[in-house]
């Protein structure tokens, strides 16, 4: 479970790259949670359990941010846009956790943070838990 180059477990589970998928409603808390109503336009991801796993392990403070980065020669050519959007031309962005059920290997990412990035569903990406403000 140990990425060959990661110094130690929680190491290995703070930074991984992982298959992106479009957010989708089906994520929206519950009326009367903090970010209800603002899955496309808020900053939260959904993320497999590895990274709650990681926040214990490192004792993490909040806020608890990740980056999600294209990878060289991996991630796809970056998406066409549609007539009249603009390429924001973005290689990373960052973001906080809506949840961390997202099946292993998977991250759900707003429709903004994909565009921005120039991502297609099932492109590859590096996520990585930001341990500095």
């Amino acid at each position: 479970e140990i990425v060959a180059t990661a110094p130690d477990a929680a190491s290995a589970l703070s930074c991984r790259r992982l298959i992106v998928l479009p957010l989708d409603e089906r994520f929206d808390p519950p009326m009367g949670v903090f970010s209800h109503g603002h899955v496309q336009t808020g900053d939260k991801m959904s993320l497999p359990r590895d990274f709650w796993q990681a926040i214990v392990k490192k004792s993490a403070e909040v806020p608890w941010l990740f980056e999600v980065s294209r990878v060289d020669g991996v991630t796809g050519p970056r998406a066409t846009f549609p007539r009249g959007t603009e390429d924001a031309g973005l290689d990373k962005v960052v973001g906080g956790a809506i949840d961390f059920r997202s099946p292993a290997n998977y991250v759900f990412l707003p429709r903004w943070m994909m565009l921005g990035l120039g991502l297609k569903p099932r492109d590859v990406v590096d996520v990585r838990l930001v341990e500095t403000v």
